[in-house]
């Protein structure tokens, strides 16, 4: 059982690898991506803005104020990007998963399965889409887009702040559930109706019967070759 955990981590951090791969790919276009070029000036600003504050060139209270204010334009820049990314993780998790019957590349690799929970059958791609929407956060970056245009830029460094601590409490939910359950599902998998399936323990019983097969067979030549002398 821990060797699939072991498993199930490589094979999501391959996964998340790919999709940060490709996301990054597509936001370096500017025609994709048109803000890239002042996210980028925003970022470096920010971080003048904390050597300041570590060289005491400025207060707590004036770093704070700039800090809050600069992440505020900086995640509405960043907007292009996380829709890009949204996109990417919907293609990878849902559709490319959904066509290739459960497998990633990364499980793929781990010889590792998403299955139906009921039958261990094909899964449908609305399961998927459940499954990557708990999985990767997907609900609460969407929530975090829409108080980009509905909260003050006073506010909204709290709010985003408190989004992010419910999302670490779901990835903190599914951890938990996936290392003490003994069919090791997780908070995604049952919102999805899936778990993940060992191909590797799934193909020791054909081995085993091949060995009985085998050894039937040896019995039975010994056999008929003793009736005979």
């Amino acid at each position: 059982m821990k060797n699939i955990i072991f498993r199930r981590v490589i094979a999501f951090f391959i996964d998340l690898f790919i999709v940060s791969v490709i996301t990054s790919f597509l936001a370096s276009i500017p025609f994709i991506n048109p803000e890239k070029a002042r996210y980028e000036e925003s970022y470096n600003r920010i971080l003048e803005i904390f050597e300041q504050y570590k060289k005491e060139e400025i207060t707590i209270e004036e770093y704070e104020t700039k800090f809050i204010s600069l992440s505020y334009d900086l995640n509405r820049m960043n907007l292009s990007f996380t829709i890009i990314n949204i996109v990417v993780i919907i293609g990878y998790f849902v559709i490319f998963q959904w066509q290739r019957k459960g497998r990633t590349i990364g499980k793929q690799l781990m010889r590792l399965q998403v299955v139906s929970v009921k039958d261990e059958k094909e899964v449908p791609i609305f399961s998927y889409l459940l499954r990557s929407i708990v999985l990767n956060n997907l609900m609460i970056t969407i929530v975090q887009m829409i108080i980009l245009y509905t909260v003050s830029k006073e506010n909204y460094y709290v709010v985003y702040n408190n989004l992010n601590l419910v999302g670490y409490i779901l990835l903190y939910i599914t951890i938990f559930l996936v290392l003490l359950r003994m069919d090791k599902r997780g908070l995604h998998d049952f919102v999805a109706g899936t778990k993940v399936i060992d191909l590797l323990e799934e193909t020791k019983p054909n081995k085993r019967n091949k060995v009985t097969l085998e050894r039937q067979k040896e019995d039975e030549t010994k056999s008929t070759t003793s009736k005979k002398e």
